[in-house]
Order: C-alpha cells, then structure tokens, then sequence
C-alpha cells in the first residue's frame, strides 16, 4: 500500500477503465448494423469458452498427432485462464458493467449483459 492508503496499481486501473468507458462509447455511437448482427452471433458463440473448444475439436480431427496436442494445450490454456481470472482476479478489483444507457446504446443495438464482473 501506498502512503495514501491505496495500492499502486490504482492509477492504472483507472486509467484503464476510463480507456474501457472511452472505447465503449465510441462503439456505441458509431452505427454498424451489419457488424452489430454478425459480433452478437460470434459474441454468443465465444460464452463458456464453446467456440475455443470447437477450434480445438478441429484441430484435433484434422491435425493429426500435433494437431490433438495443440488442441490439448489450448484448452489447457483456456482451463487455466478461466479459473485463474473467475476464481482469483475478478474478486481482487470488481467493476461494474457498462452502462448502456449512459451510453447512448440503441434499442436494437442493446445486448444481454453478464451479472458478473
């Protein structure tokens, strides 16, 4: 901890999260309706780590012995990340989610957002 009570990566983390509010913003206001539907879709299929585990099936189908061995160290990767990030980090500095209204997000363009940090 610092002198004032604060830990000294502070400053960087809000540096960091106003870059996050200044960048969510700016995708908020710029319109990209053919994008809009296509990152949704591709968004969807990255929850749960499900579109790392198909690339993996892939690689592991068609790659031969190197391929199944690149598989297994990707989802050991993303295994390893996943808990590390969901178990550990996100409970040592939470924030919130964006604040799509704040934003100015479109009706249509609004999407689900997680409860979690």
């Amino acid at each position: 901890m610092t002198a004032a009570g604060r830990a000294p990566w502070q400053p960087v983390l809000g540096d960091l999260a106003a870059v996050d509010e200044a960048v969510y913003r700016a995708v908020a206001a710029t319109p990209s309706p053919t994008l809009d539907r296509d990152l949704a879709r591709l968004s969807r299929a990255a929850d749960r780590s499900v579109l790392w585990m198909g690339i993996a099936a892939g690689l592991a189908v068609a790659g031969g012995a190197s391929g199944r061995r690149a598989a297994a160290a990707g989802l050991a990767s993303v295994a390893v990340t996943s808990a590390l990030t969901n178990a550990g980090l996100k409970h040592l500095h939470g924030r919130p989610r964006p604040d799509a209204v704040g934003a100015g997000v479109g009706v249509g363009r609004a999407v689900r957002m997680q409860r979690s940090a």
